[in-house]
């Protein structure tokens, strides 16, 4: 392990309750597409990529530029203010927005 991984590992270890099982410690630091890429600059194949990125991928740049545009205009309301913007387009047909235009 190089100590720049080391010390990930270390602020991780310091920091982040016990409860969030680890199978495998690595010092992840970049997604792309279906990659991850650790502090050494290695690629790994993300067998075990989440919610957020199962079907597109890391860092799909349509994603990003909606999470851009979103964020400069708001970041979160609180439930108990009973926020009622609709569902963007985006949202509602996302078949057509994504389904075969991968990177």
């Amino acid at each position: 392990m190089t100590e720049r991984a080391r010390t990930i590992q270390e602020r991780s270890t310091a920091t982040l309750s016990p409860i969030l099982g680890r199978y495998y410690q690595q010092a992840w630091v970049k997604g792309e597409g279906h990659r991850l890429y650790d502090s050494d600059g290695r690629a790994y194949l993300d067998f075990a990529n989440g919610i957020a990125v199962t079907s597109l991928g890391h860092a799909h740049p349509k994603v990003n530029s909606a999470i851009h545009r979103q964020v400069d205009e708001l970041i979160h309301v609180c439930n108990g203010l009973g926020h009622l913007v609709g569902t963007p387009d985006e949202a509602r047909e996302p078949d057509r927005q994504f389904v075969g235009r991968h990177r």
